[in-house]
């Protein structure tokens, strides 16, 4: 995905909420748990005092933790409190992996202002749905 993209702001917020989110859990389609393993080992490397990592199953997209949903790619549209990315949700995993890699490449979570503009500032979902329902 393009950062000219409406939805870059919410791939980014969904990303950071995976790096700094302890205990989540990430269940994707079959296809890309390879991509979650890598995204594991990637976080391990790049976190090295990070002791808890994501868990990594297959099967009905989720990426919460327990019952509650912190973000859904795809689908339709969940309550406020989920970080929302509306599309092809093979393109959007692809595309979530890759902004993980990003941010943990910049030193994210662990740096300050590296998570790219306004990931220092309260994420606004309600607004980011507006702004996508715009374009």
């Amino acid at each position: 995905m393009q950062v000219s993209d409406v939805r870059w702001p919410s791939l980014r917020e969904a990303a950071r909420i995976i790096l700094r989110t302890a205990d989540i859990e990430i269940t994707t389609p079959a296809e890309f748990t390879v991509l979650s393993k890598k995204l594991i080992y990637s976080i391990s490397e790049h976190i090295p005092a990070r002791a808890i990592f994501p868990k990594i199953g297959s099967g009905q997209q989720f990426i919460g933790i327990a019952n509650r949903e912190f973000v859904r790619l795809g689908g339709e549209q969940p309550p406020l409190e989920v970080c929302w990315i509306p599309g092809d949700e093979e393109k959007l995993w692809t595309s979530l992996f890759d902004s993980c890699e990003d941010l943990l490449q910049a030193g994210y979570p662990g740096c300050i202002g590296c998570g790219g503009p306004g990931s220092e500032e309260k994420w606004d979902e309600k607004n980011r749905r507006l702004e996508m329902q715009k374009s």
